[in-house]
């Protein structure tokens, strides 16, 4: 992966397709008329200590981004929406990375706060390439143009990480307004769209159990079910068994990988991956949460690489899956050659969820 500046024209649907802006729906008919302008920075999130390079528009490669401030859904009666916007409208030389590179990862995962001494500037250099899979000598550069840079500045010096950051993290700041006939449709955030959750649910114990009790039944599964069957083949069952045992209670996500040609046109695309989402927008597969991300890193890194004059981006698509009507899906995955549901499989991770969810005697989401 390169971090380098962006070429003179180059826009972001090199790397994505589609990003995505969180908003109130009463801003809607403003927006729509003259576009996400950068003068609203703050308006929501106020100002932060690592102030951005430029006053910026925030994009996220997911629609249910975990990087929202909750102040965002502060009214329940101006529920948030989130805007789909053209990557092709978008010029890379605008972007930065989100402020969170600072604090978030540099310093709390990079070791940052120590490279004003040699040994730590070699030691952020290589956690710098390790983290962003940079080439050597680019993260050298990088860790000491950070180095120097002061706290005003970092994210101007960061501005390189900006697609490497977005593909790692998923995030980005925008420095440029947005224009109005780039935003392809909107639709109901999931944590508005959701149906109202019970008064308990209100406690963030209850999400956090129900992260426990889902990362603990998967490990149940791993010990009943081939987790290799689970990866690849049939991920799609696992998706489909972890909706029903959240009866119904989230989303199935498929990830699509595209090859665009030299216009940015889809030449050739095929079906990589599913997971499930839960209810508060957190991705799963066998192998535990922020499985998006996670895959996309993890086939990047065996071998799922852009050649030589060649582009790809990942797509992330909401996948019917109705409990009532399995043939849905069975459609789905007919169309875009993925095998279909093992029903052998189907019932024996069913089995195994239920037989975790009885050993850790935790309520499984209500209806």
């Amino acid at each position: 992966m390169d971090a380098k500046p962006a070429r003179p024209g180059e826009r972001l649907r090199q790397y994505t397709l589609y990003l995505y802006h969180a908003t109130r729906q009463s801003k809607l008919p403003s927006i729509l008329e003259h576009g996400l302008l950068c003068r609203h920075y703050g308006d929501v999130h106020g100002h932060m200590d690592i102030a951005p390079a430029h006053p910026s528009v925030y994009l996220s490669k997911s629609r249910d981004s975990d990087n929202l401030h909750t102040a965002l859904f502060d009214d329940p009666h101006d529920p948030v929406i989130v805007l789909r916007i053209d990557a092709d409208a978008l010029m890379t030389c605008r972007t930065y990375p989100d402020e969170a590179i600072v604090e978030g990862v540099l310093m709390r995962q990079l070791g940052f706060e120590d490279a004003d001494e040699p040994d730590g500037l070699k030691s952020f250099a290589r956690e710098l390439a390790q983290h962003f899979a940079l080439k050597a000598p680019q993260a050298r550069r990088l860790a000491e143009a950070l180095a120097c840079a002061p706290d005003e500045d970092l994210l101007k010096a960061a501005q390189p990480l900006a697609i490497p950051y977005l593909k790692r993290h998923g995030e980005i700041a925008y420095a440029q307004d947005i224009p109005a006939h780039a935003i392809l449709d909107w639709a109901p955030h999931p944590a508005s769209a959701r149906a109202p959750m019970a008064a308990d649910d209100e406690d963030p114990g209850v999400a956090q159990a129900q992260h426990q009790h889902l990362a603990m039944a998967l490990g149940h599964v791993r010990e009943h079910v081939d987790p290799w069957a689970l990866r690849d083949g049939q991920c799609h069952t696992l998706a489909l068994a972890l909706l029903r045992h959240e009866q119904g209670q989230g989303r199935v996500l498929a990830a699509l990988r595209h090859t665009l040609d030299a216009d940015g046109l889809i030449e050739q695309s095929f079906y990589s991956h599913m997971v499930f989402e839960d209810r508060w927008g957190r991705f799963w597969d066998i192998d535990g949460d922020e499985a998006d991300t996670r895959w996309e890193i993890e086939r990047e890194a065996a071998g799922d690489q852009e050649e030589p004059g060649e582009r790809k981006v990942w797509d992330w698509r909401y996948v019917p899956a109705d409990l009532e009507r399995p043939q849905v899906l069975a459609q789905w995955l007919d169309k875009h050659a993925g095998p279909k549901v093992d029903p052998e499989l189907l019932h024996t991770i069913e089995q195994s969820l239920s037989s975790a969810q009885q050993q850790l005697s935790l309520p499984i989401s209500p209806p």
